[in-house]
């Protein structure tokens, strides 16, 4: 996470993120819901990255997983009468939500400095989607650090940040 941070110090760029992940959630989520299947894949999506989370940290994990129920509660039953239609729509929404996070939030914001290539570079490589998934709790955990929670753990997450920012490339935020 606290790689993560140093990609992430404009506070603009952070509301950004706390917006636009919720909707990139609430797409996928819908997304997952509108494939044919005898299950809500969307709520399975929910209940095992709900599980992750709550295996990272609890309380944090707890937040997420309702966040992610309530998302799907409002997205699932949101339709035009036309999966294909639905599924267009949904991918439409999380690509625009993207777009702003990656181009306005580090674009503009974090003048370019962006983790996205690391990340996805990290998941070609390892096959392994855990990183990946935890990337958008980590804004959620940021929310309850600055409410006073864990303020061991956010810590220590400083210390990494700061570790990182050092290792930054032509940073020009500095």
């Amino acid at each position: 996470m606290g790689v993560h941070e140093a990609y992430h110090l404009h506070p603009i760029n952070r509301v950004i993120h706390w917006i636009c992940i919720p909707i990139e959630l609430a797409a996928v989520v819908k997304l997952l819901a509108l494939v044919p299947s005898r299950v809500d894949l969307g709520f399975v999506a929910v209940v095992l990255v709900g599980i992750l989370y709550g295996l990272a940290d609890t309380v944090a994990g707890a937040c997420m997983t309702l966040l992610l129920l309530v998302l799907h509660t409002i997205v699932v039953p949101l339709t035009t009468g036309w999966a294909v239609l639905d599924a267009v729509f949904a991918a439409t929404v999380f690509i625009a939500a993207f777009a702003i996070q990656t181009r306005v939030g580090h674009g503009i914001f974090e003048r370019g400095i962006d983790d996205t290539e690391m990340n996805l570079a990290e998941f070609a490589r390892t096959k392994n989607p855990i990183p990946l998934l935890l990337v958008f709790a980590y804004h959620g955990l940021e929310l309850l650090f600055a409410a006073g929670y864990r303020p061991a753990i956010n810590a220590r997450v400083q210390e990494h940040r700061r570790g990182e920012l050092d290792r930054i490339p032509n940073d020009p935020r500095r």
